[in-house]
């Protein structure tokens, strides 16, 4: 029956050439609208929609186990994912790199966060991206060690148990990994552990 009087609907508007939408139809859409494989939107286009910022926001997380948990693991230190993420992004910021290539909370998706060990993902997925597309055209020292030639050194260094971020990356880390609250981490574990018994 409701199939019979979708068919009749369309063949309405077959014959009219007309579509009515009602008065309190909204659509809903997000966008990045900074993605560099995206054109610039027109302004005139931009003008007949209602836009809302959404900042990055790792707080919004603040008791998420994959954010909070220290699955990073480099030059003897363990870092959440969290931690790691912010502490690019203040670096990157504070070298007046655009807003659109700071690293937001869901940068590596929800199956890779939940991984036990996040550190080859750091280097392979996040790392390549900061070298090959944020810092393509800026000094690469913003977020790496200055010993750091090519990608390929990269991943050496790595391999070795070098340093490989910057002064200003590694302090940012020691900052965001002491402002983690034991409530939060705790609130995290406990969350996680009852996640694990169902």
């Amino acid at each position: 029956s409701s199939v019979l009087k979708e068919l009749e609907h369309i063949q309405e508007i077959t014959k009219t050439r007309q579509i009515w939408l009602p008065s309190n139809l909204f659509v809903v859409g997000t966008m990045n609208s900074s993605d560099q494989g995206v054109f610039p939107l027109d302004t005139a286009f931009k003008r007949r929609f209602s836009f809302k910022y959404l900042p990055i926001d790792y707080s919004a997380h603040s008791k998420n186990p994959d954010f909070l948990n220290t699955k990073i693991h480099f030059n003897s230190n363990n870092y959440s994912w969290s931690a790691f993420a912010q502490s690019i992004n203040e670096a990157l910021l504070d070298n007046k790199i655009s807003e659109d290539k700071l690293l937001g909370p869901y940068f590596l998706s929800p199956s890779e966060l939940s991984k036990s060990d996040l550190t080859s993902l750091i280097i392979e997925k996040v790392c390549f991206y900061l070298w090959e597309d944020v810092l393509r055209h800026e000094d690469k020292n913003i977020i790496f060690n200055e010993d750091l030639r090519a990608f390929s050194d990269l991943n050496r260094q790595f391999e070795s148990g070098a340093i490989l971020f910057s002064e200003s990356v590694l302090s940012y880390l020691d900052e965001f990994s002491s402002g983690l609250s034991e409530e939060n981490i705790l609130d995290a574990r406990q969350l996680e552990e009852e996640n694990t018994e169902d």
